[in-house]
């Protein structure tokens, strides 16, 4: 399988959005059922094509995104994308280092996992993270995304710290993970 990751820009807005509200709810095996309030209100408020525009301005935001070519063509199908993001964040508790980057977003197309998409997705990842100097790289998992938790941990991520999650009735503990970036 050929894919391409590609930076993306805010031309990009509405492709964004349709593919991060199709992953988030394949993720979280929200299709082919009713959709609990809480999921319409956080999709609504975190992936309309308004907030990826905002986001793709932002420039601490820096988005990634992974596109099947087929054929002899370009960057066709978009079928993963991460999102980073270089803020001072609040878990100083348990992150060592106020001036890590984080991994605010990756999802990929579970027709693609296991092909390499997550990886390059990461090594991008840490390579933006070197661009600006960053040792740390952080993120939030689910704690019942057993997948993505092993496939962090394969990439040198490792656990340091709970956080609860809550939204609506739906209340979570994600786990914080970070890799330090050689």
């Amino acid at each position: 399988m050929d894919f391409q990751v590609l930076p993306i820009n805010v031309d990009y807005a509405s492709a964004l959005s349709n593919v991060a509200k199709r992953l988030f709810m394949e993720t979280y095996d929200l299709n082919d059922k009713p959709l609990p309030a809480y999921a319409e209100e956080y999709l609504n408020s975190s992936f309309a094509i308004d907030v990826q525009t905002e986001e793709l301005n932002d420039t601490r935001m820096f988005t990634y995104m992974a596109f099947e070519k087929r054929g002899g063509d370009d960057a066709t199908t978009p079928i993963a994308y991460c999102q980073l993001r270089d803020h001072k964040h609040e878990n100083n508790d348990v992150i060592d280092d106020p001036d890590a980057l984080e991994l605010k977003r990756l999802y990929i197309d579970q027709r693609y996992h296991g092909v390499g998409i997550g990886k390059r997705l990461i090594l991008q990842s840490v390579a933006k993270a070197k661009e600006l100097g960053k040792k740390t790289i952080w993120l939030y998992v689910w704690e019942n995304n057993a997948n993505a938790i092993g496939f962090y941990e394969r990439q040198g991520f490792h656990k340091v710290g709970t956080r609860h999650f809550k939204l609506g009735e739906f209340d979570a503990v994600n786990y914080i993970m970070i890799k330090h970036v050689e």
